[in-house]
């Protein structure tokens, strides 16, 4: 494969659909000396990055008639990278052989081994005892014991989280509490909080990826926030005279009076939906954030309570919040 894979940027297939059954509509095929042709819709500069995901990677068909579901057991699978799949012992550990027969430059290492740890902690003894190289994931509130051990080097990996809105709800369908939102969101308190692990982001891109743009987006900016929530506060409130027993309404109205500063007001709106739902997860821990605003951290404590069984992100955040004493609100 090390010498077939050739990208011709031509005219694209019409879209991609599932429904396609005749794959030379694909718009992949092998031309007369071998080479892997995929046709586009339209120029890509950054389509032969694309192919270095694994979800490009080429899979050799004949093999996964031959052997079925167990195509990628060592002895069946066919790879050709700088190791090859020597033990896989499912959910358990597997190990790597370096692979002599390698195009590029030969590995240093002969066996790679991997273990499927589930405990972080037996995933920390291993490598202060020497037995770990890396680790996949580490919790971001041991970052700064593990930065002080000489042995310790860290690298990014490219992901992200988002929480995105269902534009065809009410406030939401309004662009102006859209906005509002992200003005009012300090990203840096929120990794700052996780534990400096990751960092803040206003776009699709994270760093590291080709087309990331640092200032893309909108900006964390209060003072902006509130001039469109109070812009958008009257679309609120026709929401609300329309559907008076919706307390996911009546959320909004809480967070966005208690955005702008009206704490009593906010209370009023969220208590009232309290009362149409009192277990509703977003009211109580927004509710729980607001008294924790106010010091008033026994009634705090009991929206956290509320929580405790819903096994639900509200908990961890409000738990978080209440033990900082409120300087990590978002």
């Amino acid at each position: 494969m090390n010498k077939i894979l050739s990208l011709a940027l031509k005219k694209a297939v019409s879209e991609y659909s599932p429904k396609i059954k005749d794959f030379s509509k694909v718009g992949v095929s092998k031309n007369e000396q071998g080479q892997l042709v995929v046709e586009l819709k339209a120029p890509m500069s950054y389509f032969p990055s694309l192919l270095t995901h694994h979800a490009t990677y080429p899979i050799r068909l004949d093999v996964i008639k031959e052997h079925g579901d167990r195509w990628t057991d060592p002895e069946n699978i066919q790879t050709l990278g700088a190791f090859k799949l020597k033990i896989w012992d499912h959910d358990k550990a597997l190990v790597l052989e370096r692979n002599d027969g390698y195009y590029g430059a030969k590995a240093r290492v002969k066996n790679v081994y991997g273990y499927m740890i589930n405990e972080y902690s037996t995933a920390l003894g291993l490598f202060e005892s020497g037995r770990l190289d890396y680790q996949n994931t580490i919790p971001g509130n041991e970052l700064a014991t593990l930065r002080t051990q000489p042995t310790f080097r860290e690298s990014p990996i490219l992901g992200m989280y988002y929480y995105g809105f269902n534009t065809r709800k009410k406030p939401f369908n309004d662009v102006r509490v859209r906005k509002a939102f992200l003005y009012a969101i300090d990203r840096r308190q929120i990794t700052d909080l996780l534990g400096g692990d990751m960092s803040p982001l206003s776009g699709w891109v994270p760093k590291g990826m080709f087309g990331y743009q640092e200032n893309v987006g909108i900006q964390y900016d209060p003072e902006k926030a509130k001039k469109l929530y109070s812009q958008a506060f009257d679309k609120l409130e026709k929401a609300y005279k329309s559907d008076k027993k919706n307390p996911d309404i009546l959320n909004y109205m809480g967070f966005t009076t208690r955005k702008i500063g009206n704490f009593e007001k906010a209370e009023k709106y969220y208590l009232e939906g309290l009362n149409l739902k009192p277990n509703h997860n977003g009211i109580n821990e927004y509710l729980g954030e607001l008294y924790v605003q106010t010091n008033r951290l026994d009634k705090a404590n009991e929206r956290l309570n509320v929580l405790k069984s819903c096994n639900c992100k509200e908990y961890g955040e409000l738990e978080l919040i209440i033990k900082t004493k409120g300087s990590k609100v978002y």
